[in-house]
């Protein structure tokens, strides 16, 4: 990943050499790759196999069909359909390619079983036009207290102060951290939405979520 290594040599100048980072080299993407290339570095990819349901074609047609009914049924404008995932993200991020001497044989990449994960779940609305907008995200992180969060004054300013952040004992989301994710994003969005559109408090509103267990219990 150029990114992270383009992240890396900048790490290293800045530490060791501070003063050659200026508005004119600041160890761009386009200059990474112009030095993974000088060195006679290539992108390789490792073989990954990926399964899929053989059904997949009728299942997506089925659920059209279902969000259709609904969204008619209750006349749901597009803007108050909303969705979100959970994905588990590496702490360290690795992929399948790394730079390696051209032609090599054996291509190990290092730490490639670093396993360590936070869980991001992303909450998506249709919008007003069906142009797809990403509400708010919210991320957890493994551990039993609040300190395994990044710091406060990194949560609260800057990129992450759309975020929201909890932690569960193995980081996958529990019960708590989705009534979390309903409280301070899903409902807070719907409500803004039906404000601006003038609809009651009360007007149904669709949101699509995977049947996890932690999400059928009875008290959620």
């Amino acid at each position: 990943n150029a990114t992270v290594i383009s992240g890396i040599i900048r790490s290293l100048v800045a530490l060791e050499e501070p003063s050659s980072l200026t508005a004119k080299f600041n160890v761009s993407i386009s200059w990474t790759y112009a030095f993974l290339h000088a060195n006679e570095l290539v992108s390789r990819r490792a073989t990954t196999n990926r399964k899929e349901p053989s059904d997949w074609e009728f299942q997506f047609e089925r659920q059209v069909l279902r969000i259709a009914h609904i969204v008619k049924l209750y006349n749901i404008p597009s803007a108050l359909v909303i969705g979100f995932d959970h994905s588990g993200f590496q702490i360290l991020p690795l992929k399948s390619t790394t730079w390696a001497p051209r032609g090599a044989s054996v291509v190990p990449l290092i730490r490639l079983d670093d396993k360590r994960q936070i869980t991001g779940v992303v909450v998506e609305a249709l919008g007003d036009n069906f142009e797809g907008l990403v509400v708010r995200m919210q991320l957890i992180y493994q551990g039993k207290t609040d300190r395994c969060l990044p710091e406060r004054e990194h949560r609260e300013k800057g990129l992450f102060s759309d975020f929201t952040f909890g932690f569960t004992f193995n980081h996958w989301a529990d019960e708590d951290t989705n009534v979390d994710l309903f409280q301070d994003i899903i409902v807070v969005h719907l409500m803004s939405v039906k404000a601006r559109l003038n609809l009651l408090a009360d007007h149904k509103a669709l949101v699509i979520l995977d049947a996890w267990p932690v999400q059928k219990t009875e008290s959620f």
